[in-house]
């Protein structure tokens, strides 16, 4: 969960630009627009963990995709995903997370 969010908030990228200039610098502008409200995520795999992953992620306000092939899509709107293709996830989720 804190690395889907963490990537919404593009955090490693930021931190790795840090050490790299080491001098005082205004992260607020460089960092205007990310994060992860109304965000698109990824779940590839209802598994035990990737239900629980849907779960976690319900009070972040994120469209989540969910691809399985045993999955239907009441199963999938039930956990509080939209169930898709796998190339329509790849082409719509900003982060995908894989739990197959």
């Amino acid at each position: 969960l804190a690395a889907i969010l963490l990537a919404g908030k593009n955090v490693l990228p930021a931190a790795r630009r840090h050490r790299e200039l080491r001098a005082p610098h205004d992260w607020r502008a460089e960092l205007a627009g990310h994060g992860n409200y109304r965000r698109c995520v990824g779940i590839v795999g209802a598994s035990r963990i990737g239900r629980r992953v849907i779960e976690l992620l319900r009070p972040f306000d994120l469209e989540v995709l969910l691809f399985d092939p045993y999955v239907d899509a009441g199963t999938a709107a039930r956990l509080g995903a939209e169930q898709v293709g796998l190339d329509e996830l790849c082409a719509r989720s900003r982060i995908v997370s894989v739990h197959a």
